[in-house]
């Protein structure tokens, strides 16, 4: 895979690991099935896996975005995802009161690499 389609391919998994409030409904035992599932099927097909990352993700804003304006206010984040809620100020980088999709996802690569750091470097893949 090149370099492009990686990079895309992470920032598709950052945005949907940032939006893991969709699944905080979950028991940790079936969220780390689903991890795992997912993980082996991103390495077995990449394609499909950046395609249902990328659905999950519109899904997950969609839902959120209740205004449609493109931005989730605190508001928002209060009423339909109390994890991102509670990182509001962390992920709204520029401190308008909006996260955008963009922090949304530069938040969830920032979470990424210090999960990395954390675990010695060792990469996932």
């Amino acid at each position: 895979m090149n370099t492009f389609k990686q990079t895309g391919l992470l920032g598709l998994v950052a945005l949907a690991m940032a939006a893991g409030a969709a699944f905080a409904d979950q028991d940790d035992n079936t969220a780390g099935e689903r991890r795992e599932h997912m993980r082996q099927m991103c390495k077995d097909n990449p394609e499909q896996c950046k395609a249902m990352m990328k659905e999950r993700a519109d899904k997950w804003w969609a839902r959120v975005d209740t205004n449609k304006d493109g931005m989730v206010s605190r508001e928002e984040a209060n009423a339909n995802a109390p994890r991102l809620a509670k990182d509001f100020d962390k992920v709204d980088a520029d401190h308008n009161g909006q996260i955008t999709r963009e922090e949304l996802e530069a938040a969830g690569k920032a979470r990424m690499a210090e999960r990395r750091a954390h675990s010695g470097g060792a990469s996932q893949n």
